[in-house]
Order: C-alpha cells, then sequence, then structure tokens
C-alpha cells in the first residue's frame, strides 16, 4: 500500500477492505452509504483506500461487475478531492488498472468499462502524457483500439484541451490507417464522436492556451483525411445515431479545413445533407449543418451556391411546411433553423427567394401555403430593406391567397402576414384594400359559426385521444382580426390612408355583418383623429363617384337601426352616436346640427341608465331612437329624401337575419315613415313589402309588423284595416258544433259556431296582433265603429286554438282590445257584448297553462301574466261578472301565489293577481265575496316557502282594505257581521311569531282589519251616520303591530302575542272562541318553528282568560294537543304543550314514571320532556334520583340472550339498567336540577363510575353512561371541569375496554379536585363496592381509592383508611395494579404522612419491581419514582446499590413501557447523588449505566426516546461537566420534548464530550457498548452501539490511545461482523462508524 506513515498494523487498512468487500450491498441504501464512507475515509487517507480498492479489483477477478463498478466510482470521487495528494506511483499503477478493466473484456460493458474510462479521465488532469501514452500502445499500429480507448481520448480532449491537444498529432496518427477499416457502427461512432470532440478541443485550445504550442492549420490535412472518410462511408451507417455524431462531426471538421478544402467539398456537402433528410427522424443536426455550411457558402462560394438554389429551396421548404411536433424532441428548433436559412438565402438572392415563395402560395397543398406564409412574415419582420423592392409581388400574391382560402389554419397564416405588412406600409399599396377585407371578412365570422365548429369539433374529438396539435377554431380567428383592425387604427397613423372612406363600404354588406361593431369603432377613431388634426375637409365623401359606398339614406338607416343595441359587440351604440356627430354632415347638410345637439343627450343618457346590457331598459331607449327618427325626418323636411330612406330600411331587412329584435324596430321605424307619408299607394306598396318581408315564425317579427301597422293606421286606418281584411277569408261554419271549453255552458256554447280557418301558423299570429295595436293606436273616435264588425268578427273564429303562439297573440289581442273600449278611453258609455265569452276563453287557458308548465314553464307563465291582465281589463267592463266565472277564476289564479321568484315573469304575475281581486271587489263589496277570495288564499298562509306566506297575507291585507273602502263609499252595507270572524282568524294566529318581520306585521295587521271590518258592519247596521274610526279596543293592536315588526328577540315577541290573546279574549264574540282555539291548534305543527311556540303561547293565554267557560271544549282541545305532541319538534313548543298538560299530568305521576322507564330505547323527545318536567318538580326530585341509581348498579344488572353471530348465549346489561341510566342523564339535561345534582353529588358521581365498570366492553351501555356523566356536570355547571376532563382524553379512556379504568382514574382526580370537601362522602358510598360480587365493580373502587389518596393527605383519619383499604386489596391479583398506584400516590401528602407510611409502602413497591407481570412491575416502578422523589435519603442509601441493580435489566426489556419506566426511576435516584454519604456510590452507577442510555436515546420508541433523554439530561448535573450540561440545555442541540438529530448528537457533541472529561472511562464505554449492545435482539440498538463506538474512537487523538486501552483491534473485529449481518439498517450504521475510523 502506499500509505504516507502507516504501519501495516493499522486496523483502519481491515475496516477499508471489510467496506471493500461489502461495497455492493444487496440494499441501495446501505450500498450508497458504504460508498461515501469509502469516499470520506479516501479524503483523509486517498492512498490507504486508492490502493485498497485497486489491490481488490486486482485479486478478485471473479466478483461481479456491480461490486467493481461500485468501487471503480469509489476511486472516481476520491480522485476528485485529492488527485493532487496520491503518490505519483499510485496514481500509475491506478491509470494501469484502469485501462485493464476498461479494456480486460473485448465486448463492450458500458457501465464498467465507462466508470473505469471516468477514473482515467479523472487521472487525466495530472496525468495526461503517460495515459495517453498507455492507451497509445494499446493502439497498435493499424489495428482498431478498444472502444473505450478512442471513448477515452475524446473525453480528455474535451476535458483538458490545453494539456492534450498537443498530443492530438499522436492520436490521428494512429487512428488514419484504421479509418477505413472500421465496419462495426458503435466503433464508428465513437471514432466519429471522438473526431468531432478533437476538433472541438482544437478550437478550445486556440482560445484558451497561452502559449500555442500547435495551431488549427497543422491538423487541417489530418481533420480533412477524417473528413472525407466520415463524409464517404459513414455516412451511410445503418444505426442513426451514427449518422447522426458524424453529421455533428463533419460540421465540426468543416471549422478546421483550409478555404480551399471546404470549396472543393460544397458541391457535395449540400446535395448528401438534402439527401439525408429523408433519411433521419432527428432533423436538427443537419439543419444546423446546412445552416452553417449555407452561412459560409453566401460570403466566399456565391456563384456556386446559387446553381444549388432551386433544390436547397425545394428540399428545405418540403421540411418548413411540416408541423411541428412538440413530443418530438428539436422540431420547434429544427423549423426555426430551417427560416434561419431561407432568411440566409433570402438576403443573397432576394429574386429568387421572393419568386420560390410567391410560386408556394399557389400551390393546393395546406402546408405549403402555410410554410410560404411564415416565411414572407418572417422575412418581412427581420429583413425588411432586402425585400423593398418586391412589396407589390408580395401583396399581390398574398391577396390572391386570402380570397380563394379556406383553411382557417391558413386564414391565421395570412391575417398574421397582413399586420406585419400594415406596419411596413405594405397596404397602402395596389391591392391593400383587399387585404383589408380580407380582415374584415374573418371578423364577421359569426356566433353561429364557431357554435358549430366547436360542436363538431367535440363530435370528432369524442372517444378519441387528444393530440397535441392546436386546432385553430373561428373563434380565435375573429378575436385575432378584431384586434389587428383595431392596431390598425389606433397605433398605424399611416394606415389613415387605406381605410378611410373605404371601412363605409362593409357596414350596409350583408357579408360583414358580424363585424360591424368593430368597424363603426374604427370609423370612429379615424373621424375623430382627423377632425383633432382640423382635417375635417377630407371627411367630404363625394356619394356619385364613390360608386362602391352605400347611399347617405342608407348609412343613417343602417346606424339607427344598430343604436337599437347600444351593448352589443365593440360597445357599438356610443360608437354609432361619435361617428355620427362626426359625419352628420356628410350625410346630410341639415343633420350636422341636430346631431351635435340631440346625440350628446343620448350619449348621456345611455351612461346614466346602464353600463351593460343587463341593466338596460331596452323599450324606453327604442323610443328615444324612434323620436330620433322622427327629428331627423322632420329636419330633412323631404318626402323623396324620407321615402329613400324607407327604402334603404326594407332593403337593409334582410342584414338583420340573426337578431330579430332588429327587425321588429326595423318595421316598427318603417312604420313610422308611412305615417308621415302621405303617398297612398306608397304606402299600399309597403304594406305589402312589410307583412311579405316578415317572418311570422318569430315573435319579435311579428311584433314589428304589428307595431309598424298600428303606427301606420294612426294616419291611415282604413288602409290598414282593408289590407288584413285582404290577408283573410270569411270562415265556413262546420256542419257539426263543438264545445267551446268548460265555460262555454255560461254563454251558451260557441255562438259563432266552430269555424274553418282559411289563414293558419304563424301568419295568423301577426294578423291578429296586429289588429290589437291597430285597436290600441287608432284614434277612440275611429274605434266603436269597428270593432264589432271589421275587428272582432275577424278574430272571433281562432280562440279555441290549441297554438300556444296563437294563445298568447289572442290574448295580448285581447287586453289590447279591453283596453281601447274602457270608457276612459273611449270618454263615452259603450257595452263589449263578447266580453263574458273572452273572459271563459281566458279561463280555459289558465287552466291549460297548468298543464303544459313542466314541459314548457316559460310559455305557461307568459300565459298566465297575459291571461291575468287581460280578465282585470275585461272585469273592469261593465256589467259584473256571474259567480261560476268568478269562482272558476279564483280557484285558478289563486295558484299563481305559488309561481317561483326566480321566474322571469313571477313579480309581474302577482301585480297582475291583486290587481284582479280588487276589481272583482269593486264590483261586488261584500262579505261573502271578501270570504270566498280569503278562502282561496288561507292555505297558503302555512306554506314552507317564504314568499306564498308573504304573498298571500298581503293579498289578504290589500283586499280588506280595499273592501274598506269601497264600503265605505256604500249608502246602505251588504252584510251587517263579519259570519266566521273565528275561522277567518284563527289561520293568521301562526303568522304573529313569523320568522320574517315583515309577514308578522301583516299577520296582525290582517286580524287587526277583521275585527275592524266586523265594527264597522255591526256600526254602520245599528247607525249608518257613525264615525267610523277605528275603536279604542282595537287600538292597542296598532301599537303591538308596530312593535312586532322592530322586535328580533323571540322572548319578547312571545311577550307580545301573550297581551295579543288577551285582547282576543275579551274582543271575539265567546261563541267563536271555541273556532278560533279549535282552528289554531294546527299552528303546533307550522313549518315555522317560531310560529309553533307563538301558537302554543295564543293558546295558552286564551286558555288563561277562558277556560272556566270552555268546559265543554277542553276533551277536544288536550286530544288535539296530546296527538301533535308526538310531532312536535322543537323543545319549546313541546314544553308549552306539556305545561298545558302538567297539571293532569302530576295526578299520575308514579305511574308515568313507570311507563318511562319500561320505553324503548331511545326515548323520543317528548318522552324525554316528559321526565324533564317530572324531575324539575321539588316533590318528586329525590325520590326520582334515588329510583334511577338503585336500578342502575344493584339488582340484576345483566341478563342472557343468543348472540347474533352464534347460537351461544351472551351476557348482556338489563334493559332496567340501560334505561335508568339513559334517564339519569335525560333528567339532568335540564339545568333546573342543578341544586338537586349538587345535593346528591357523591351518590350520582359513585353511581356512575361503578356503572362505567358494569358496562365496560358494552359500546351502547357505556356511551348511555358517559352522556349521563355529561348531563349531570353539565347540569351542576362545571364546564371547566368537563373541558379539562375531555381535553385529557378522559371521555374516549372511558370508552375504551381496554383503558376505562385508567379513565376511571383521570376522572375521580379532576371530580375530587374540583370538590375536596365530597371524598368523604365519596369514600363512604364506595367502600361497599370494594367487595362487591361484579368484578368490575370492585376494580372501580380500588382505582378511585388510588386517586382519592393523591388529596386525602390533610385527612388522617380518611388516608389512614385509604392505605390500609389497598394495602389489604394488593392481595387481590385483579387489584394489585390500582393498589400499587394508590400506594406511590403517597408523594402527594404532606410530608410527615410519607414518613409514616414510608417504610410499609417502599417494602410493598420495591418486591414488585421485578414482577413477571410487567404491568405490575411497571406501576411498581412507576410509583418508586414518584415515591424517590420525597422520601429521606436515609431510607434509600442503604438500598441504593441494590436498587441500582434491580433497575438495569430493565432498561433492555422487550416491553417499551418498562423501558421508558426504568429510565424515570433511574433517573430519580438523582436525588441521592449530591450527599457525600451517596455522591461517589451513584457516580459510579451513572457511569456504569451511560451507554446503555446512550444507545436508547436512538430507541425506535418515542416515549422511551423521550424518557432516556430526560434522564441524561437530569443526570448530567451529576456528571461534573459544564460542557455536558450545556450541551443537553441547549434547544437546537438537545431537546427532550422535540426529535433530535441522534447521529450528530453523538458525532459533533457528545463524543467530544466523553472524550475530554472521562478519559479513563471510555475503554468500558465501549466494552460495554460491544457486549452486550453489538449482540442485541434489536437492530436499531445494535446500530446505535456500532455508531457510538465509531464516534467515541473518532474522538480520540492518537497520542492518548494507549493510556486509554480500547482494544482497537477487537472493536474492528466487532465492526467487521456487524458489517456482515443480514440488517440493513445494522450495515449502514456500521458503515458510518467504520467511515470515522481512518485514524487508527
Amino acid at each position: 500500500f502506499y500509505v504516507n506513515s502507516m504501519s501495516t498494523e493499522r486496523h483502519i487498512k481491515k475496516i477499508v477492505y471489510e467496506l471493500i468487500c461489502s461495497a455492493n450491498d444487496k440494499q441501495s441504501t446501505v450500498k450508497r452509504t458504504i460508498s461515501e464512507a469509502l469516499t470520506e475515509i479516501g479524503k483523509h487517507e486517498p492512498n490507504l483506500v486508492l490502493s485498497s480498492c485497486k489491490e481488490f479489483l486486482e485479486e478478485k477477478a471473479k466478483i461481479p461487475e456491480t461490486h467493481r463498478i461500485a468501487l471503480l466510482k469509489v476511486i472516481t470521487k476520491v480522485l476528485e478531492f485529492t488527485l493532487p495528494e496520491i503518490d505519483e506511483g499510485l496514481g500509475l499503477e491506478l491509470i494501469t488498472l484502469s485501462i485493464h478493466e476498461m479494456t480486460s473484456q473485448k465486448e463492450i460493458k458500458p457501465d464498467w468499462q465507462g466508470q473505469a474510462s471516468e477514473v482515467l479521465v479523472q487521472l487525466s488532469n495530472r496525468f495526461p502524457s503517460e495515459i495517453v501514452t498507455e492507451l497509445l500502445d494499446l493502439f497498435e499500429s493499424g489495428a482498431i483500439p478498444h472502444y473505450f480507448v478512442m471513448k477515452t481520448l475524446a473525453d480528455m480532449s474535451t476535458g483538458n484541451p490545453v494539456d492534450v491537444v498537443p498530443l492530438l498529432g499522436d492520436i490521428f496518427s494512429r487512428m488514419l490507417p484504421v479509418l477505413a477499416s472500421i465496419t462495426q457502427d458503435n466503433m464508428r461512432w465513437v471514432f466519429a464522436s471522438a473526431i468531432g470532440q478533437f476538433c472541438e478541443a482544437i478550437i478550445a485550445y486556440e482560445a484558451n492556451a497561452t502559449e500555442l504550442a500547435v495551431t488549427k492549420s497543422i491538423f487541417s490535412p489530418q481533420v480533412f483525411t477524417c473528413y472525407e472518410l466520415m463524409f464517404n462511408n459513414w455516412l451511410k451507417a445503418k444505426q442513426e445515431k451514427v449518422r447522426k455524431v458524424t453529421i455533428q462531426a463533419i460540421g465540426s471538421c468543416c471549422n478546421i479545413m483550409t478555404t480551399d478544402q471546404f470549396e472543393g467539398q460544397l458541391n457535395k456537402l449540400i446535395p448528401h445533407f438534402l439527401g439525408m433528410y429523408k433519411k433521419e427522424k432527428d432533423h436538427m443536426p443537419i439543419t444546423f449543418a446546412v445552416g452553417t455550411v449555407l452561412s459560409v457558402a453566401t460570403v466566399s462560394h456565391r456563384d456556386t451556391l446559387e446553381e444549388m438554389l432551386p433544390t436547397l429551396f425545394k428540399e428545405l421548404f418540403s421540411y418548413l411546411c411540416k408541423p411541428v411536433n412538440i413530443e418530438v424532441p428539436n422540431s420547434r428548433t429544427n423549423n426555426n433553423e430551417l427560416m434561419r436559412c431561407f432568411e440566409i438565402l433570402c438576403v443573397a438572392f432576394v429574386d429568387e427567394v421572393v419568386d420560390f415563395i410567391l410560386l408556394q402560395l399557389e400551390s393546393k397543398n395546406q402546408a405549403q401555403r402555410s410554410g410560404s406564409l411564415a416565411l414572407i412574415r418572417h422575412c418581412v419582420n427581420r429583413i425588411h430593406p432586402s425585400l423593398e423592392s418586391k412589396k407589390e409581388m408580395l401583396v399581390a400574391g398574398t391577396r390572391v391567397l386570402s380570397q380563394n382560402e379556406t383553411v382557417l389554419s391558413v386564414k391565421k397564416d395570412i391575417a398574421h402576414v397582413i399586420i406585419a405588412m400594415a406596419e411596413k406600409r405594405y397596404l397602402i399599396l395596389e391591392g391593400g384594400e383587399s387585404l383589408i377585407e380580407y380582415i374584415i371578412m374573418n371578423s364577421s365570422i359569426s356566433d353561429a359559426e364557431i357554435e358549430k365548429f366547436e360542436a363538431q369539433q367535440a363530435k370528432k374529438n369524442k372517444n378519441k385521444k387528444k393530440e397535441n396539435i392546436e386546432v385553430v377554431s373561428p373563434s380565435q380567428i375573429r378575436d385575432m382580426c378584431d384586434h389587428i383592425l383595431s392596431l390598425m387604427t389606433t397605433t398605424m397613423p399611416v394606415m389613415e390612408e387605406a381605410l378611410w372612406p373605404y371601412l363605409i363600404e362593409p357596414l350596409c354588406q350583408e357579408k360583414f355583418e358580424s363585424s360591424v361593431g368593430v368597424v363603426v369603432k374604427c370609423i370612429r377613431h379615424i373621424t375623430e383623429a382627423k377632425i383633432e388634426r382640423d382635417e375635417r375637409d377630407e371627411l367630404f365623401i363625394d356619394f356619385e363617384r364613390q360608386v362602391n359606398l352605400p347611399k347617405p339614406q342608407s348609412i343613417l338607416a343602417r346606424l339607427l337601426i344598430l343604436l337599437n343595441l347600444p351593448y352589443r359587440k365593440a360597445g357599438i351604440g356610443p360608437n354609432i352616436m361619435k361617428t355620427l356627430m362626426n359625419i352628420g354632415q356628410v350625410l346630410h347638410p341639415s343633420l350636422h346640427e341636430m346631431f351635435q345637439d340631440t346625440l350628446p343627450k343620448l350619449l348621456m343618457y345611455l351612461k346614466q341608465n346602464g353600463t351593460e346590457e343587463t341593466d338596460w331598459i331596452s323599450s324606453q331607449w327604442e323610443e328615444l331612437i324612434l323620436r330620433l327618427l322622427t327629428e331627423v325626418m322632420k329636419v330633412i323636411g323631404d318626402d323623396s329624401w324620407n321615402r329613400e330612406l324607407c327604402d334603404a330600411y326594407i332593403e337593409q331587412y334582410e342584414l338583420y337575419e340573426p337578431y330579430p329584435e332588429l327587425r321588429r324596430v326595423t318595421l316598427k321605424h318603417i312604420g313610422m315613415i308611412l305615417q308621415q307619408n302621405e303617398h297612398k299607394s306608397y304606402i299600399k306598396e309597403i304594406l305589402d313589402v312589410m307583412f311579405d318581408k316578415t317572418d311570422h315564425s318569430k315573435e319579435n317579427e311579428r311584433l314589428g309588423c304589428a307595431q309598424g301597422y298600428g303606427f301606420c293606421s294612426a294616419s291611415h286606418m282604413d288602409s290598414v284595416l282593408e289590407k288584413l281584411a285582404s290577408l283573410t277569408k270569411k270562415p265556413e261554419k262546420k256542419k257539426e258544433e263543438k264545445s267551446g271549453g268548460f265555460f262555454s255552458s255560461i254563454f251558451g256554447g260557441n255562438s259563432g259556431g266552430s269555424t274553418k280557418k282559411s289563414v293558419s301558423g304563424s301568419t295568423l299570429n301577426t294578423i291578429v296582433l296586429s289588429y290589437g295595436y291597430v285597436t290600441a293606436y287608432s284614434e277612440s273616435t275611429s274605434i266603436t265603429s269597428r270593432i264589432e264588425v271589421q275587428i272582432m268578427n275577424n278574430l272571433e273564429p281562432y280562440f279555441e286554438t290549441e297554438d300556444l303562439d296563437l294563445k298568447q297573440t289572442l290574448i295580448a289581442t285581447i287586453e289590447l282590445i279591453g283596453r281601447s273600449v274602457h270608457p276612459k278611453n273611449l270618454k263615452v258609455d259603450f257595452i263589449f257584448r263578447q266580453r263574458d265569452q273572452l273572459l271563459g276563453h281566458l279561463i280555459d287557458y289558465l287552466v291549460q297553462s297548468n298543464d303544459i308548465h313542466e314541459k314548457n314553464p316559460v310559455e305557461s307563465d307568459k300565459i298566465r301574466l297575459l291571461s291575468v291582465n287581460a280578465c282585470s281589463t275585461l272585469m273592469a267592463l261593465h256589467p259584473d261578472i256571474e259567480f261560476a266565472i268568478e269562482d272558476g277564476l279564483l280557484n285558478i289564479t289563486s295558484q299563481l301565489l305559488s309561481i317561483d321568484p326566480e321566474s322571469e315573469h313571477s313579480e309581474e304575475i302577482i301585480v297582475a293577481f291583486d290587481r284582479m281581486v280588487s276589481v272583482l271587489l269593486l264590483k261586488e263589496p261584500s262579505i261573502g265575496r271578501l270570504s270566498n277570495i280569503i278562502s282561496k288564499l288561507e292555505p297558503f298562509y302555512s306554506s314552507s316557502v317564504e314568499h306564498e306566506r308573504n304573498r298571500s297575507i298581503e293579498a289578504v291585507i290589500k283586499l280588506i282594505k280595499k273592501f274598506i273602502k269601497y264600503v265605505r263609499g256604500l249608502e246602505v252595507p251588504l252584510d251587517h257581521m263579519f259570519d266566521g270572524i273565528g275561522s277567518r282568524i284563527a289561520p293568521l294566529l301562526p303568522r304573529c311569531t313569523d320568522p320574517v318581520n315583515e309577514i308578522r306585521g301583516h299577520s296582525i295587521e290582517a286580524i287587526q282589519l277583521i275585527l275592524y271590518c266586523d265594527w264597522m258592519l255591526n256600526t254602520l247596521v245599528e247607525n249608518p251616520e257613525a264615525d267610523l274610526a277605528p275603536p279604542q279596543e282595537l287600538a292597542p293592536l296598532t301599537a303591538l303591530r308596530k312593535r312586532m315588526v322592530q322586535l328580533d328577540d323571540l322572548n319578547e315577541q312571545f311577550g307580545l302575542v301573550h297581551t295579543m290573546s288577551n285582547l282576543l279574549s275579551s274582543i271575539v264574540p265567546i261563541q267563536e272562541i271555541p273556532a278560533l282555539l279549535i282552528g289554531a291548534l294546527p299552528g303546533l305543527l307550522d313549518v315555522q318553528l317560531a310560529s309553533t311556540r307563538g301558537t302554543c303561547v295564543i293558546i295558552y293565554g286564551i286558555l288563561s282568560s277562558k277556560g272556566d267557560e270552555l268546559e265543554s271544549s277542553v276533551p277536544q282541545l288536550v286530544d288535539g294537543m296530546i296527538d301533535r305532541m308526538g310531532y312536535i319538534t322543537n323543545d319549546q313548543t313541546l314544553t308549552g304543550a306539556l305545561n298545558a298538560l302538567r297539571c293532569i299530568a302530576r295526578s299520575h305521576l308514579i305511574e308515568t314514571l313507570k311507563t318511562i322507564v319500561q320505553r324503548p330505547l331511545p326515548h323520543e323527545d317528548h318522552v324525554i320532556s316528559s321526565l324533564q318536567i317530572i324531575g324539575k318538580d321539588e316533590e318528586l326530585t329525590e325520590g326520582t334520583i334515588m329510583f334511577l341509581t338503585e336500578y342502575m348498579n344493584q339488582g340484576e344488572l345483566y341478563t342472557d340472550q343468543m348472540s347474533p353471530d352464534s347460537d351461544i348465549e351472551i351476557e348482556v346489561p338489563t334493559h332496567v339498567s340501560k334505561a335508568a341510566t339513559v334517564s339519569l342523564g335525560e333528567i339532568f339535561d335540564s339545568p333546573d336540577l342543578e341544586e338537586a345534582g349538587n345535593g346528591f353529588f357523591s351518590h350520582i358521581f359513585g353511581t356512575i363510575a361503578l356503572r362505567f365498570g358494569t358496562s365496560s366492553g358494552f359500546p351502547d351501555a357505556a356511551e348511555e353512561t358517559l352522556n349521563a356523566l355529561k348531563s349531570w356536570l353539565t347540569c351542576i355547571q362545571e364546564e371547566e371541569l368537563m373541558d379539562k376532563i375531555e381535553n385529557n382524553g378522559i371521555y374516549e379512556q372511558l370508552l375504551d375496554p381496554e383503558n376505562y379504568l385508567e379513565g376511571i382514574t383521570g376522572l375521580t382526580k379532576f371530580i375530587v379536585r374540583r370538590r375536596l370537601s365530597e371524598m368523604r362522602r365519596i369514600f363512604k358510598y364506595l367502600v361497599s363496592y370494594l367487595h362487591a360480587n361484579y368484578p368490575q365493580q370492585r376494580l372501580v373502587t380500588a382505582h378511585c381509592f388510588a386517586e382519592l389518596i393523591n388529596n386525602a393527605g390533610k385527612d388522617t383519619k380518611l388516608l389512614d383508611q385509604l392505605v390500609n383499604r389497598l394495602l389489604n386489596g394488593k392481595a387481590d391479583q385483579q387489584l394489585k395494579i390500582p393498589a400499587l398506584r394508590g400506594l406511590g400516590n403517597i408523594v402527594e401528602c404532606p410530608d410527615e404522612q410519607i414518613d409514616k407510611y414510608a417504610h410499609t409502602i417502599l417494602d410493598a413497591l420495591i418486591s414488585s419491581i421485578d414482577d413477571h407481570v410487567d404491568n405490575v412491575a411497571l406501576e411498581a416502578m412507576n410509583g418508586l419514582s414518584k415515591v424517590f422523589g420525597k422520601v429521606d435519603e436515609a431510607r434509600i442509601s442503604p438500598v441504593l446499590i441494590n436498587i441500582s441493580h434491580r433497575i438495569r435489566p430493565a432498561f433492555d426489556k422487550a416491553n417499551p413501557k418498562i423501558r421508558a419506566a426504568a429510565a424515570t426511576l433511574f433517573s430519580s435516584l438523582s436525588r441521592f447523588g449530591h450527599s457525600e454519604g451517596t455522591k461517589d456510590l451513584f457516580y459510579d452507577q451513572i457511569h456504569i449505566n451511560l451507554p446503555s442510555i446512550l444507545i436508547h436515546i436512538g430507541d425506535d420508541d418515542r416515549d422511551c426516546r423521550t424518557a432516556f433523554k430526560n434522564t441524561l439530561k437530569t443526570l448530567s448535573t451529576l456528571m461534573n461537566s459544564e460542557s455536558l450540561e450545556e450541551v443537553v440545555n441547549t434547544n437546537y442541540m438537545f431537546s427532550v420534548e422535540n426529535e433530535i438529530h441522534y447521529e450528530e448528537f453523538l458525532r459533533v457533541h457528545l463524543s467530544k464530550i466523553l472524550i475530554s472529561h472521562y478519559p479513563e472511562k471510555l475503554n468500558y464505554y465501549v466494552q460495554t457498548l460491544v457486549s452486550p449492545y453489538f449482540e442485541s435482539e434489536w437492530e436499531t440498538i445494535r446500530g446505535n452501539a456500532a455508531y457510538l463506538v465509531g464516534c467515541i474512537m473518532f474522538r480520540i487523538d492518537k497520542e492518548e490511545r494507549r493510556s486509554v486501552g480500547i482494544n482497537a483491534k477487537q472493536v474492528s473485529r466487532a465492526l467487521i461482523q456487524l458489517l456482515r449481518q443480514e440488517s440493513s439498517v445494522v450495515r449502514q450504521k456500521t458503515a458510518e462508524a467504520m467511515s470515522m475510523l481512518y485514524t487508527y
């Protein structure tokens, strides 16, 4: 070995050898640790480790390759750190070894031979010439060397070019002769790679060497020879990797060639590289090489290159057109390099490149078109000056492609090219307008096209694997083109010339419909820019010359219609108005001033009345735009111009096919223009055109046509009616009559007979609705003479339709007609004879709407709203309706209160209903009609849906107020009293305490109004002239109502309703009281809990006031309450009901109690409430508690029953004991029993504690006992006590059959500490159970007594009784553990008491330390630990050594609790280590046990680790070492509570202290660790012992080793044996230990 100053006796040699032998460990973690250990030793003893590895490899020729690889890796790592330090001779021998390892086998084994090669590369940084010489010796002349010989030479050249490049001459001289004979691909690969690396090294050498010994020109001949061979032969290799590396090598060779050499090869290089594209998968090396060649060739060999251009274009372009695949390595980079190739060529050959690109634009191949566009964009952006003469050609070529392209991805590429051109002024050239049109065209992609595409894509991609190919969507293209247009107008001033006035042209063209928003925005930007620059004159347009532009009327009509949707795409509204302000004078000279005055006001209105489409009220805005149109016609004042405007509206009607709302507005505008026109023939013509152009299947267009006809009829009614009449034929009667619906009998059947309609379908909707608007918009004087003959006769045949659209149209028409014939509108009396017949139809429609609501809720609600409004309108006409119609109408319309508030028309429907019933009541203000209406609403009072309750009561209030108003207006009331007032008030009572404030107020108001109605009618009968101001007796209800609405506190609400119950008792007639009470009982089960409680209060209040007068009704009332009690879900409501029954229950108390105990478990809620009512009775509380506790712990507590899993009988708790337990807990759920719970404290605690014993093992019974405990503690307000019990896990322990006794101990501790005064009574209650028949009761008692000792120090009599009972109990094996625990608890007593019992207790505890039962021994140790902390030193000194010896074996017990307890017990002996008499003795015991303590600090068990860490910290004060005390009290080094870095603690801190403070003990420590702990049954302990030995020996200085006396040889052997063990944990820790012994 080459080891400085190292004798052959060194033990590290054997350790290193053993580590080397184990370096191929089967466990990867151990293998890595051994490698790290060898490396660590090698850093300090490189010669030892390297020589050992070398010798092992030389001697062990047959070890596995993986073993050899592991050792070669160690050698490499050691050399990385210590190469300058190793002996030169060893370095040379390592070179020989590595070469042998690398070349001993001809077969290539990359892992093994590659690692040997890495060793040589490392060594080459110190021995480059030696290694090259050795490798060249293996490179025999004319013979192909080993694969890794060449690879090593190549890696050496790039790793150390300065030293290796001067030696390349010899390497090339050996290489060149054999190149031609290399046939194997792997050898070709390594040679090609080496040649490339040599060339790179030459370039690096020239750049980095301080003095050049050689230049690249020296190597040009050799490199060129290599190049020729590789080019001619190796590029044809079968393996791809060979071809790729050869291409790279050839590229590197070009850097070394002379100019003449390169020129001679150019004609071969380019074609060959191009030909390789078809063969290779990875094109990146080829493209990069081509780019390099082109860069050189375009500078110095342009003529030669020009001849190759066609081939270059064709080949490079074909690969440029292939899509980039991100899953293919280098795909994107290759594409960028191809672009760079064309960029290089375009600078040198612009004509040829542009001609080629334009030719490719005409290709039918999509990829070629995209590729050419990508090239145009790239070149325009990168080499714009070079393309100056080719602009027109590029624009023309792009324009032709843009006009015909359909592929989305190519269209996107075109857009990219256009925006690139726009920045470089291409679009102002001829053909630029076509490219702008292309952008606008693609900005016009509709939403429908996008949705269709997305649906197709979803269908196409379904069940297909997702591809990583970008799919261009119409949506992307539209967004992109929108953005491009905006950029052109806002950021490119040069584009203004191209865009104005061209952008006006797309406004009125259908194909540009979807882009109109962005186009208008762009027009606005351009016109504003010109005005800001004071270039308004440049806005002038000669429309006669600019024939492609739309006329002014067309522009105005287009913008006015679009203005009706101001929040459409791109915020079109403000843009249109600002545009009109800018170009008003361009459209007509008269418009500028009017637009400047009017449009800013509209802009302000738009700003103030909504910022989003959802906030918009479109009808108001439409009216404003309609007025704007009227102003335009008025200002212009030219009939001919206006007719041209009307014609423009008609021409543009088709533009709005996707926007029915705009078609509607267009028809309205046309009607308004016709209203202002006097040319009859023109009007008739346009009416025909309007009807013909309307798509009658669309509601908006039907409405627009009807409204347009209506506007026109205001001036030309006869013309319009004539047109409508011409659209229908006179219907013919059928032979058989058909019923006219449910209500047809009222009107004598279908008066007109069922008819055959000659007009059908959607057209009929338009005709019918037109009649309505004609009636609505015409002069009132024209209506009465035409309505029956020219209107109703034409409508009548269609009312029995089943078509939903036609129904809505008919209802809307009825509404319009009803309003038009109302006397207020006509100003004259008029009887509309068809009114009742129309009402019948409307009722039929309402009934039918219910049938279709589920399938079509939207249409159903529309029919409902229209029908109710129409009914109200018709009912307002004279005369009054018949009862059949009234009742049927109320039955169907009252259901509308249930409509969903989220429904679109819900609020409108409710308003319409309120209006309808008010109109109905107005016709007959009687109690009969009022009660009939209210009875239809009452079912909704108790609805679970808030809006139904509120709506129904609000409707009643409104109705009664209307009734009062109407009655006051009568000369003689129709009634003299409110008959059935009790039945009307009762359903309202629950609502008086409804959770909703508004409903509460409404309910009381409704009651007050009903009472007032009764008083008012009685008063008017007696005195028609009486003052009808509300009477004083009703006044309190007003104040009560106002107060009730303000209150949120339920108790205050109940107080108010209690007051109200007294008022009702005095106001409601006595004969109505039974009906009032019986009617209120359902309120006990109201859906609102507050309402149920309020109902209880009201019932209780009325019963209190009128109970004596209701004797005959009491049974019925009580039965009603009992029947409902089981269904009451609210405790307060149930309590109210129980209170009503309490008087009856008292007389049957005992029987009720027995019944409850026998009821099945779990108890029902109202049974629990009954128990609590009984328990709160002061006369019965004590008897109830005694009765239940007796059943819990005495008598038969178990019974036998068959096991559900087998035929064996098993013992289970009796039902009575369980029920008694449950009942006790349920009684104490009532806080009113606090006094009783405290009065019987010890009795209840003892009972529950014993019950835990007898219920253990029965989960449900134990849970019931726990619930009883919690209820009792809660009742006596011991929340703080309960928190302590819960936070300490006592509840979980009590439920665990294995740990319930620990729970009893904990429970007793907290109970007794809280109630010290109860201890004697607890002892007295439990003492008899220490000898109970049930063992569980004995155990519970013993554990309770053990805990009582902790708190009995001041009560000497009680303490004496407890100690004696536990000493006696120690004889019972079952009670031994609690007895020992209790005896150990003596430490909590005063010193005189401890001294009194010390001798007896110590004897009892010490005798049990080594008990064969672990738990007994554990309890004894724990007890002794506590006693040692208190007992007098004189009692311990004689037995200190004996105790220490008895503790030590417990350190290594299998039970971790025993180990932890032993550590704690030994720690407690530290109290006796300070006095002179025991100090030295205990000091010795510390060091005897210290090795055990230290290795158990790393124990597998957490509690053990904590205990031993605490022991070390406690003992540190006795070990005469301030350093140790400092370490164990420094958190970042050592922590008892938290985990520590155990190995770091031993290595860095503790071992240093042991060496410096206890050198005389070190040998003992090591010997103890070696034996017995190297042979421990636990692998962790063996590993810890090994590691600690390593740490100790690592810290001992060489000079002190002899004095310490450690037998290093023995330790080394022991460690070596550990390294051979099966446990990977032991092997890993041993290797770590060995890594520290490099100085031995």
